[in-house]
C-alpha cells in the first residue's frame, strides 16, 4: 500500500508540474486583451507613432500583423466591426489546398495552398485537423474514375514535392465494393469506384483571433535588438514622452469597432504639423523648432532618398463615437469585401472586387450517416462543393454566385438551400433531407479580384497587391489557407518598392551584404536572407504540439483529474477545450478551479460554459453578444435557431452580472443578434411553421 501511495504521489507531482509549466507558458506569452485594454489603447494611439496601420481584422489583416511583429514593426490593427466579422468567419471551415483548382490549371495556387495547409497542420495541430474527402465515380458521370485517379495523384504530388511539411495523409483508391463498405449510405447504383484524399478542417474565426493574439504576444514579449534600425521605425517623434522602439518593447495594438474614415488633407495644419523626418528634423512642438521654410528645405533632402512623412489618419471609435488620429508610416488596406469602400473614403474612385456569395447548411451528422467528408459535383451545374463532417455536425456548401446585395449581412435563401439539398439527396438517397433537418444556415461573401469574361466559379483565388501611392497599399483577393503567404508577399512588395528597409547589426545574422547605399549603415542585410529566418514558419505560441495533444487525448479519467485539478472533468469537454483553445484551455480550467460555478453550461446540448465567456472577454476582445456566439464560438450555427433566444438571454444576463455591462446596451445587442438569426433562417422558419 505504501508503495502504491508513493507511486501515485510521484505521478501526481509529475502531472502537476506539466500543468504548471503550461500555465506559466500561457501567462508568459499572453497578456490580457479585452475591453479594459481597449480603453487604454484608445487613450494612447494619438500619442503613438506606428510603422504600419492595417485596416481590416480578418485573416489577411491578422496575418500581416503577425508578420509585422516578427519583423520588428510596430503595428496598429483596426476593424470597423469585430475581428473576423466578414468572410473570415463564414468559410467552409477548411484549410484546403484547392483540389478543384486543378481543373483550371492553377497549379501554382494549389502548390502555395497545399504548402501553407501543411504548415498550418504542423503549426496549429490542435485547431487544424486532417479530414478525408471521398470522391466517387458513377457510370456516365462528369468525373470518371480515370479523372479522379489523376486528380488525387497530382494533388498529393504537388502537396509533397520538395516540401518541408508533408500532407497529413496519403490518398487511397477504392473499388465500388470497397466504397460500399466504407460509406454504405452513399448512392450504390452505377457506382464504379472512387478515392479518398486529405485536406484539413479548421475553425476560421478562431484561427483569425489566435493569429492576432500571437501577433500581440510577439510584439509585447519581443525585445528589439539594440542596434536595429528600421527605416519606417525611424520616423517617430523625438522627446521623453515617446519611447524609443530600438531600446524598448513594442506597443502594437489591435482594436475592433474602430472605423477608418480617411486621411488628413495634405494642406491640413494638423497634417503639416506631423510631416517631419526623425533623422535630425524636429517636430513643430519642440522648443528649437525651425521655421517652415527650413523644414521644407530639410524635407527635400530626405525626399531624395525617397523618404516620406507620416500619414495622419482619422479613425472613429464605433462605441463612443469619438474620432481619433493615428500617425503611421504605411497604411495597408486589407478589408476584403470592403476594399472598394475604403478606397472611396480615400477619394480613390476605383473598383477591384467582385463579390460572390457562398452559402452553407448545417445538419446533424447522424442524418447522413457518412463516416468521411465528401466532395460532390452538383447535379445542376457541375460545380464542386463539400459535405464536411465535423464531429456532431456536418457542413454542406458552398455555392458560388455573384452578389449585389448588402455585403454586411449576406444570408442563405430558399433557392440556395434547394440547390445544395438536391445534390446531397441524389448522392445519399436514403437521407431524404428536408428543411426540418437543417439546424442553421450561414452565408459569406468572397472578395474575388475582378477578371473580365470569367464566370463566378472560374475567377481565380489569387491575390494582388496595389500601390496607390503616398504610402497607401491595398491587398485584395486570396484565400484563408494562404494568409501567411499573402503577408510575406506584401512585405517583399514593400521592400521592392522602397517602403521598407531593414538594417540589421545583430550578431545572429552573420551573412552580410556589402554594397553602397545612401544610409548611414554600410553593412546591409538583404530582405531575402531575413525571410529565410522568418519566425512565422514556427508554431503559434498558444498552440499545443501534436505530441502533447495526443498524450492529453489518451489520459484516463484519474490522470485527467490530476492534470486539471477538477474532480468532475468531462473527457469530451476537455478534448473540446484543447481543440478550440490550445494552451488557453488550461486557463479556462484554471478559471473553473477558482470559481466552480463558471464550469456550468449555458444550455443543454452545447459545450459553451460561463468560463469560456470570461476568457473571451478578458483575453480575446469580445465586446458584444454577437462576438461571443458568432465568432469566438460557432454557437450561432450549431445551436438550433429555436434555442437562440434562450442562449442570447443567458449570455446577456451573465455579462451584466459578472462584468457589470450596461443592461440597455445588452438588450440592444441581443435584439440585433436575434434579428440576424431570424434573417439568416427566415425561409426555414416559414417552411417549418
Amino acid at each position: 500500500m505504501s508503495y502504491n501511495k508513493g507511486e501515485n504521489d510521484q505521478k501526481k507531482m509529475n502531472e502537476e508540474k506539466i500543468n504548471q509549466d503550461i500555465y506559466k507558458d500561457f501567462e508568459h506569452k499572453f497578456n490580457p486583451w479585452g475591453y479594459i485594454q481597449r480603453s487604454k489603447s484608445l487613450e494612447k494611439i494619438e500619442k503613438s507613432f506606428y510603422d504600419i496601420l492595417i485596416i481590416g481584422g480578418g485573416i489577411t489583416g491578422a496575418g500581416i500583423a503577425r508578420e509585422a511583429a516578427i519583423k520588428g514593426l510596430k503595428f496598429c490593427l483596426i476593424d470597423k466591426n469585430d475581428f473576423s466579422y466578414g468572410t473570415s468567419s463564414k468559410s467552409s471551415k477548411l484549410a484546403h489546398g484547392g483540389f478543384r483548382y486543378l481543373a483550371n490549371f492553377e497549379f501554382k495556387l494549389v502548390r502555395e495552398s497545399t504548402t501553407e495547409r501543411n504548415w498550418l497542420y504542423k503549426a496549429f495541430s490542435n485547431l487544424v485537423r486532417p479530414v478525408g474527402f471521398v470522391l466517387t465515380a458513377y457510370a456516365g458521370s462528369y468525373d470518371t474514375l480515370k479523372k479522379i485517379k489523376i486528380g488525387v495523384k497530382l494533388y498529393d504530388f504537388i502537396s509533397n514535392f520538395l516540401s518541408k511539411y508533408k500532407s497529413p495523409e496519403k490518398h487511397k483508391f477504392f473499388s465500388s465494393e470497397e466504397i460500399k463498405k466504407l460509406e454504405p449510405t452513399v448512392k450504390q447504383e452505377g457506382l464504379l469506384g472512387g478515392a479518398i484524399y486529405y485536406d484539413t478542417n479548421i475553425d476560421d474565426a478562431r484561427l483569425t483571433i489566435e493569429t492576432i493574439k500571437d501577433a500581440l504576444a510577439i510584439s509585447c514579449n519581443k525585445e528589439v535588438p539594440e542596434k536595429t534600425y528600421l527605416e519606417v521605425a525611424a520616423f517617430r517623434r523625438e522627446g521623453k514622452n515617446y519611447e524609443d522602439s530600438t531600446n524598448s518593447r513594442l506597443e502594437s495594438v489591435a482594436l475592433s469597432y474602430c472605423k477608418f474614415l480617411g486621411f488628413a488633407d495634405e494642406d491640413n495644419d494638423f497634417s503639416q504639423k506631423y510631416s517631419f523626418y526623425a533623422d535630425g528634423l524636429k517636430n513643430s512642438e519642440s522648443k528649437d523648432t525651425e521655421n517652415f521654410s527650413d523644414r521644407k528645405e530639410k524635407r527635400s533632402k530626405y525626399q531624395d532618398n525617397k523618404r516620406s512623412p507620416y500619414r495622419v489618419c482619422y479613425v472613429q471609435d464605433q462605441i463612443s463615437g469619438i474620432t481619433y488620429t493615428i500617425k503611421t508610416k504605411l497604411v495597408v488596406n486589407a478589408t476584403g469585401i470592403w476594399n472598394d469602400e475604403v478606397l472611396n473614403a480615400c477619394r480613390l474612385q476605383k473598383s477591384y472586387i467582385r463579390p460572390t456569395k457562398g452559402v452553407h447548411l448545417v445538419i446533424r451528422t447522424d442524418r447522413l450517416g457518412n463516416k468521411n467528408a465528401f466532395g460532390l459535383r452538383s447535379i445542376d451545374d457541375k460545380r464542386f462543393f463539400f459535405v464536411l463532417r465535423r464531429e456532431e455536425f456536418t457542413y454542406i456548401g458552398t455555392t458560388d454566385t455573384d452578389f449585389r446585395e448588402d455585403i454586411e449581412e449576406p444570408v442563405c435563401d430558399k433557392q440556395d438551400c434547394d440547390y445544395l439539398l438536391n445534390t446531397v439527396n441524389y448522392y445519399f438517397p436514403e437521407a431524404h433531407l428536408t428543411y426540418k433537418d437543417i439546424v442553421a444556415t450561414y452565408a459569406g461573401v468572397r472578395p474575388l479580384v475582378k477578371q473580365e469574361g470569367k464566370s463566378e466559379s472560374k475567377v481565380s483565388r489569387k491575390h494582388v497587391i496595389i500601390d496607390h501611392g503616398n504610402n497607401f497599399i491595398s491587398i485584395c483577393g486570396g484565400k484563408l489557407t494562404i494568409f501567411r503567404k499573402m503577408a510575406e508577399d506584401l512585405f517583399v512588395f514593400l521592400k521592392k518598392r522602397g517602403y521598407l528597409n531593414l538594417y540589421r547589426a545583430n550578431k545572429q545574422f552573420k551573412e552580410k551584404q556589402n554594397y553602397r547605399d545612401n544610409s548611414r549603415t554600410k553593412q546591409k542585410y538583404s530582405f531575402k536572407d531575413l525571410s529565410k529566418r522568418n519566425l512565422s514558419k514556427k508554431d503559434f505560441s498558444i498552440a499545443i504540439d501534436k505530441k502533447n495533444l495526443e498524450r492529453f487525448y489518451k489520459l484516463d479519467l484519474n490522470s485527467l483529474q490530476l492534470l486539471t485539478g477538477l474532480k468532475s472533468i468531462d473527457k469530451k469537454y476537455f478534448k473540446y477545450l484543447l481543440q478550440q483553445y490550445g494552451k488557453g484551455a488550461f486557463h479556462i480550467i484554471k478559471l473553473i478551479k477558482n470559481e466552480p460555478a463558471l464550469g456550468r453550461k449555458l444550455i443543454e446540448d452545447c459545450f459553451l460554459t460561463y468560463a469560456e465567456i470570461v476568457y473571451f472577454v478578458r483575453f480575446e476582445m469580445a465586446l458584444t453578444i454577437s462576438d461571443i456566439l458568432s465568432r469566438r464560438t460557432e454557437c450561432s450555427v450549431i445551436v438550433p435557431y429555436q434555442k437562440q433566444e434562450l442562449l442570447a438571454e443567458k449570455v446577456s444576463q451573465f455579462l451584466s452580472d459578472y462584468f457589470n455591462f450596461d443592461k440597455e446596451d445588452l438588450a440592444l445587442q441581443k435584439r440585433r443578434y436575434l434579428d440576424f438569426i431570424e434573417k439568416s433562417n427566415r425561409f426555414l422558419i416559414l417552411e417549418n411553421a
